[in-house]
């Protein structure tokens, strides 16, 4: 009796072991179409921003990036039904919490520093010159290196559990690359996104589809 229910053990082990095993094998056949559409979201809606805010010196269009957000996941959502995706799997629920949590906090990190330097500038100009108040860290916050680094971690952390090389190489480039570029050109510089847009998510999505398309 206790054999039979070693063997049942085992059978459950090796079924679940090629659930996931299958479920892995599912997703990164077709990952290379979210990458690609999320690397030509990010590039364009980045090389957009910096455009509009340079030649409008105002702030207000980094909010192009909410409506981006939306359209990307309506975009991811069709590619899924287009390709049949299986909508749930342990597998799925990694990558999509990795890119969720992602999504949230790059997000919220401008969103919080914004705010958090018009709060020290009001609070800190009773006290200090103009001068002193620019050479506080709150000001200088590295909020596009932070964001750059996030993406291309979470590019990486998605290869490992897709076990695709080129999608690991593709995020760990994109996160020191974006990061050394950012620390160059500046936290304002939109084309940092886009380099690392198409580095971390473009660049690995095209290989994908041709790799997987000739198999």
């Amino acid at each position: 009796m206790e054999e039979n229910n070693n063997l049942t053990a085992e059978r459950s082990l090796e079924i679940i072991r090629k659930s996931i095993e299958q479920s892995r094998r599912d997703m990164v056949k077709n990952a290379g179409s979210p990458l690609i559409a999320w690397g030509i979201l990010v590039a364009l809606t980045a090389w957009l921003v910096g455009l509009l805010v340079k030649h409008t010196g105002t702030p207000f269009w980094y909010f192009l990036w909410f409506p981006m957000m939306f359209l990307g996941f309506g975009i991811n959502h069709y590619i899924n039904k287009r390709f049949h995706v299986r909508p749930r799997s342990i597998i799925g629920d990694i990558v999509g919490y990795v890119w969720l949590s992602f999504g949230i906090i790059s997000m919220a990190i401008p969103l919080v520093m914004y705010t958090a330097k018009h709060w020290a500038w009001h609070y800190f100009s009773q006290q200090y010159a103009p001068d002193e108040i620019l050479k506080m860290p709150i000001i200088h916050f590295p909020v596009t290196t932070v964001i750059v680094i996030m993406l291309g971690l979470c590019t990486t952390i998605t290869g490992f559990v897709l076990k695709d090389n080129w999608i690991k190489a593709g995020g760990i480039m994109a996160a020191i690359g974006g990061a050394v570029l950012a620390t160059i050109y500046g936290q304002q510089n939109m084309q940092v996104i886009s380099f690392v847009a198409v580095v971390g998510l473009l660049v690995p999505g095209i290989i994908m589809n041709l790799k997987y398309r000739k198999a």
